[in-house]
């Protein structure tokens, strides 16, 4: 019959700072998981300054783009690219209360296109936020059109005079 032995063979007694470890190691862990718990509240109310502080927006009307109506806001000025010949512009779009769950996709491009998916940004974010950024040609006369898919695959369109979109 074999008699169990410590995990110290030799009999010695462990560190104190291993004992401390196997006391203390639970609280420790736990300690860890709420202090970063104590600060979530500080970030969303900073997290929510920074949106509402960045919010120089330009409201264009609202869009009924069949589906839905949409309100399309413009964010801060315009940022010029490749000298003064195009300018690129975060839009920002709200969907009404009453389509939100009908909308399965939301597209911002220039110019009417037949497949908004390959030459559109499509806008991210929750249906009461989402952002798009669309570089806009200075040229006049074009527009900007916001395309919007179904979830039962219907496609409507709708457009914004291009000058509205990017005056300043």
């Amino acid at each position: 019959m074999t008699q169990s032995t410590p995990d110290n063979a030799s009999g010695s007694q462990p560190s104190t700072w291993r004992q401390g470890w196997r006391t203390y190691r639970f609280h420790l862990n736990v300690l860890l998981i709420l202090i970063p718990l104590a600060f979530i509240p500080t970030y969303f109310s900073d997290f929510a300054k920074r949106q509402d502080s960045r919010l120089d927006e330009h409201t264009l009307d609202e869009i009924d783009v069949g589906l839905c109506s949409v309100m399309l806001m413009r964010q801060g000025t315009p940022s010029a690219r490749n000298g003064a010949v195009e300018q690129a512009i975060l839009f920002t779009a709200v969907l009404s209360d009453r389509c939100r769950n009908d909308v399965k996709a939301t597209y911002l491009h220039v110019g009417k296109s037949t497949d908004p998916r390959t030459t559109a940004e499509i806008f991210s974010g929750t249906p009461n936020r989402m952002t798009a950024e669309v570089t806009l040609p200075r040229e006049a006369g074009r527009e900007l059109w916001i395309t919007m898919t179904g979830w039962d695959a219907s496609v409507h369109q709708a457009h914004v005079a291009m000058d509205q979109a990017s005056a300043d």
